[in-house]
């Protein structure tokens, strides 16, 4: 199936639309996109063909027009108030399944505000949009989109499901991840097909790197992995051994997320655990504090392995006017109970339910996030950080909690 899906509105933006499509098409391949007219056969039911698209694409845009808000119909009322809307319904569901929405302005339209959307689409005005002008600037935003979604998409491809000959190795791979030491592979373990080793910055808690250094020389190493992995192998199972610190972890997950369709496996001391085909426990996080006010910083911790509050408070004494709003949850008994495989997913999931929650509550902007939990949680949570915009995860670093990688979801 194609990963890029376009939504747009005929008597909208039909043309410029049309355009956009034949660029990426030539760029990415014509069955990387989905657009409606272009994708869709002759007698196939189109609404069936549509949800087969959203539930397996990376990425939608959403094209806006001058008129995209204002399109009625028959009897006047506005097109993107009736939930049977077809262009509503596709951002609904690509919302609900956590796909991400990248909006693009054309004709010269205004930037979307919450208020002018239905209470199911407000989450898109905290979108940053992308333009596609008229020429002579069309090709130069449409380069500029293209680069955008290679670096946060990696490879994009149609689906190899849809190819029958396979030129890549359907084989499960496994990617080593080294951080605080080399991760050293136990007898009968199969050998890294790709490996990242981060063992000489990580090593020392004391002196791991900061967002500075994680944005200029970390991060584009973990997209340069990604695009191998998505280039070299057709499987969306991966398999990690790693001995990351979480802020990392975290940065790794979200790499190979779920909207992008990945199912990760990892070695929890001598467990594999794995975020898919595992029910979720009933275990849930309590929460534990809850004070502030509306601003951009918003604080979130969450404590499965142990209690971060007070190393979280000390946080907040060195800098009181970096957050305006704090909220801190904790399992019951942090470290006094075995956390399983089922537990944590549970726990993910809640934890994103609870970013989204309070990141509308507060209106914030950036995220600052502390984890206390095991390593595959870790990587489980970072699947689902998406559509919360940006995210600064915390290391502790001997002295303290400092910012170690920033996320932009």
């Amino acid at each position: 199936m194609s990963p890029i899906f376009i939504s747009y509105r005929r008597s909208d933006s039909a043309d410029i639309t049309g355009r956009i499509y034949d660029r990426l098409s030539q760029h990415f391949g014509k069955d990387a996109v989905f657009k409606d007219v272009s994708s869709i056969p002759y007698g196939v039911d189109f609404r069936q063909k549509l949800d087969q698209a959203l539930s397996s694409c990376k990425v939608v845009l959403a094209i806006i027009g001058p008129s995209w808000l204002e399109v009625t119909d028959d009897k006047g009322n506005r097109r993107i108030d009736d939930p049977k809307d077809w262009v509503r319904l596709e951002l609904e569901t690509a919302l609900q399944n956590e796909i991400p929405i990248l909006p693009i302005q054309v004709g010269g339209a205004r930037t979307l505000k919450a208020t002018d959307l239905p209470m199911s689409l407000r989450p898109m005005a905290h979108r940053n949009a992308a333009q596609a002008r008229p020429d002579p600037d069309f090709h130069i935003d449409i380069d500029r989109l293209i680069r955008s979604l290679e670096e946060q998409f990696g490879s994009i491809k149609a689906s190899r499901q849809d190819d029958s000959n396979l030129a890549a190795d359907s084989k499960t791979p496994m990617i080593w991840l080294h951080g605080w030491d080399s991760y050293k592979p136990l007898g009968g373990e199969d050998s890294a097909d790709h490996e990242l080793d981060w063992s000489a910055h990580y090593h020392k808690p004391s002196t791991s790197p900061d967002v500075a250094d994680w944005e200029k020389y970390f991060a584009p190493q973990l997209r340069a992995l990604k695009q191998k992995v998505d280039a070299e192998f057709s499987s969306q199972v991966l398999e990690f051994r790693s001995t990351l610190p979480l802020a990392p972890t975290l940065a790794v997950g979200h790499a190979f997320s779920r909207a992008g369709h990945y199912k990760l496996r990892i070695k929890q001391n001598d467990e594999i655990w794995q975020s898919y085909d595992v029910a979720a426990s009933s275990l849930q996080f309590n929460l534990e504090k809850v004070y502030g006010q509306s601003g951009n910083n918003l604080l979130i911790g969450f404590g499965v392995t142990g209690n971060a509050w007070p190393k979280i408070e000390e946080l907040l004494k060195t800098a009181p006017k970096s957050f305006n709003a704090t909220v801190y949850a904790q399992v019951p008994k942090p470290g006094s109970t075995s956390i399983t495989n089922a537990d944590a997913i549970a726990l993910a999931t809640q934890a994103k339910d609870l970013m989204r929650q309070y990141q509308q509550k507060y209106k914030a902007s950036c995220i600052h996030l502390v984890v206390f939990a095991p390593a595959a949680y870790a990587l489980f949570l970072g699947q689902y950080l998406n559509q919360l915009g940006e995210i600064i995860a915390y290391e502790y670093k001997g002295t303290g909690y400092q910012p170690a990688v920033k996320i932009n979801t």
